[in-house]
């Protein structure tokens, strides 16, 4: 641990080890890839490797981040996984769907990892800038147990999947894919998107128009049922080209992952 100023109730604490995406998220990968992962760089020289680097920082004490942890990430990730209390999941042909699910809690349980992402100094979360007024009202909400406003930020959750046959993008192999959060701009309003457990998790801001977004399930409002629809690959060029540059390397020989 180190002595600084924690990021969440702003008191100087010894730090600790803080994660943006919850290490129990990494703890899952490594474990069902032999303690390490493929770690993509989004350049045209650093070779492809494996890497068990959980992006972590000291950002939080450890009042504050086992506060995150209880209130909201051990939430969020039973949800994703399937296995949360009173959370039924059901797959169908359009897409997943969550039953009796507290969205308000997922909801803020995915805006406390953007806003984690955004103060870490990890270059993994180099792509993760939000405007400073939309940071500091996520700060404000975790330390008061407030919910952000709706139309200042939005979330927004679909399952990934790959429709022409690639194996190594498959519904499986898509689950076990970690990459750097990346942004996208869609004029009036910009996001931020990443990837767990097979699910694409999107945070817009401000609140994009409903005619806009399609395809993406909506995070906000008290239903207790929440539909992921599937979405392909090839709908997210950032990733597709992040995925396609790693088969280039591949090509080339800059890789230091064999095939198993």
């Amino acid at each position: 641990m180190q002595l600084g100023l924690c990021q969440l109730c702003g008191v100087e604490k010894n730090l600790c080890d803080s994660h943006a995406l919850p290490d129990s998220a990494f703890r899952s990968l490594f474990r069902n890839s032999n303690g390490k992962a493929v770690a993509f760089v989004d350049d045209s020289t650093t070779p492809t490797s494996y890497s068990s680097d959980s992006w972590s920082e000291p950002l939080l004490c450890e009042m504050c981040e086992a506060d995150l942890n209880n209130r909201y990430d051990s939430y969020g990730i039973a949800v994703l996984q399937g296995r949360a209390n009173r959370v039924t999941v059901s797959r169908g042909d359009a897409g997943v769907t969550f039953s009796g699910i507290d969205r308000q809690r997922f909801r803020m349980f995915v805006l406390s990892v953007i806003w984690r992402m955004a103060v870490s100094p990890n270059k993994s979360y180099g792509f993760v800038d939000i405007p400073y007024d939309l940071e500091k009202e996520i700060r404000d909400s975790l330390r008061n147990n407030l919910r952000v406003r709706p139309y200042v930020a939005e979330v927004g959750i679909c399952r990934l999947r790959e429709s022409t046959g690639i194996q190594s993008l498959s519904m499986e192999n898509l689950r076990r894919i970690l990459i750097s959060p990346l942004p996208r701009n869609y004029g009036d309003f910009q996001s931020i998107f990443f990837l767990l457990f097979g699910f694409v998790i999107e945070v817009f801001f401000p609140r994009p128009p409903k005619k806009i977004v399609r395809g993406v399930g909506m995070v906000s409002g008290t239903n207790k049922v929440l539909f992921a629809p599937y979405q392909e690959v090839r709908q997210f060029p950032e990733l597709l080209d992040l995925l396609v540059a790693a088969l280039d390397k591949h090509e080339k020989g800059l890789t230091k992952v064999t095939p198993s």
